[in-house]
């Protein structure tokens, strides 16, 4: 109930389910309040201190519902979840510190994306794209690693020594180290792949190959290089796998016996590519940069953060040595990205790999 300013009525509304309940309900409740007021108020009129007449005007059935309001409710709501959607999205990418594309590389460190390696499920079951299809557009990536190595240190006819590494395990250094090897050697390239990764060595796995004696024999026991370096054949690397785990990796690693080998396989080869492990989890790579051409540092995209990223790239930085890169893998497709022209031949290059029923091993 209402009372119009500057007057002497009393208005009364009410709300039901149908326009007519409504209707009713104000109807009997305006007739309701002039008898309760009789009631109550001493006969004698002139001492009433409340004084209510007739109903002046009968309740009228609504024309249309006051609520809800479809149109308003609609519009409010298509508001109201825009506002939340958007915000939802900025609290996400305020969050999101992880790395998904060349462009996060780019804006987070002066060093240039050497390489972006598509997310290829197929690597998981077949990591040796480079000898399984090596037109694929995964394999041109590597190919596309291999000639920016190349350019580095053009100049210089001495062998060349690269470091392959991450800021925490599982990037796909390895399977980098192994594509990349495979695509130098391709290239004409006398090379040795050597897995310095003594905690958690995968090269021997990967390539099917002997992997009780390695690179720890040769520190350790003192065998002689070529009794243990495997060869692939013809355009495709030397191997030197890790060998037996031994007690101290990092110091073994970064021992003077270590230094003399790389000094004596750089003498025998084009390119050594060395698959060190992670740098922030154990110290091993960093007792090895030091005696390394060029280091290059693989970053897997919606894994690796940007503070691992930036922390790995500092300590490297510490050691002295020079990186060469970063190769970004596992990058999703893009649609329409023209960085990843090429897309279409790719899927069928799949498509055959897997009617062939390709694959060395599982990984």
């Amino acid at each position: 109930a209402t009372i119009p300013t500057n007057t002497q009525l009393i208005t009364v509304t009410a709300k039901a389910g149908t326009a007519v309940r409504s209707a009713e309900i104000a109807q009997h409740t305006a007739e309701s309040l002039v008898e309760a007021v009789a009631d109550i108020s001493p006969l004698d009129a002139n001492s009433r201190p409340v004084m209510v007449g007739n109903v002046v005007a009968p309740a009228m059935v609504p024309d249309g519902r006051t609520s809800p309001q479809l149109v308003l409710s609609l519009v409010l709501g298509l508001v109201a979840g825009l506002v939340v959607g958007v915000g939802l999205a900025i609290l996400r990418k305020a969050l999101d510190v992880k790395l998904h594309s060349s462009r996060d590389v780019a804006a987070l460190t002066k060093y240039p994306v050497i390489a972006t390696v598509p997310r290829d499920p197929s690597l998981v079951n077949d990591p040796v794209v480079m000898m399984t299809a090596p037109a694929s557009v995964t394999g041109e990536r590597y190919r596309q690693l291999r000639t920016n190595l190349r350019f580095f240190s053009i100049d210089s006819d001495r062998s060349r020594t690269f470091a392959v590494t991450s800021s925490i395990e599982g990037e796909g250094k390895t399977v980098t180290a192994i594509n990349v090897a495979y695509a130098l050697a391709e290239g004409g390239d006398r090379v040795l792949l050597i897995d310095a990764d003594l905690r958690r060595p995968r090269v021997a796995d990967y390539l099917g190959l002997e992997g009780s004696v390695g690179l720890t024999s040769i520190l350790v026991d003192h065998v002689p290089l070529f009794d243990v370096v495997q060869q692939l054949g013809r355009n495709s690397p030397d191997v030197l796998t890790a060998g037996t785990t031994p007690a101290n990796p990092a110091g073994l690693i970064g021992s003077r016996r270590m230094q003399q080998l790389l000094e004596q396989v750089a003498g025998e080869y084009k390119t050594i590519v060395v698959d060190a492990a992670p740098v922030l989890p154990v110290a091993d790579t960093l007792a090895l940069l030091p005696f390394i051409t060029g280091t290059v540092v693989v970053a897997a995209a919606d894994k690796v953060t940007v503070p691992q990223l930036r922390g790995a790239l500092d300590v490297i930085e510490r050691t002295g040595t020079q990186i060469v890169g970063i190769t970004l893998n596992k990058e999703r497709r893009q649609r329409g990205n023209n960085s990843y022209y090429g897309y279409g031949y790719e899927e069928r290059d799949q498509t055959r790999r897997s009617k062939r029923g390709g694959g060395r091993r599982s990984a």
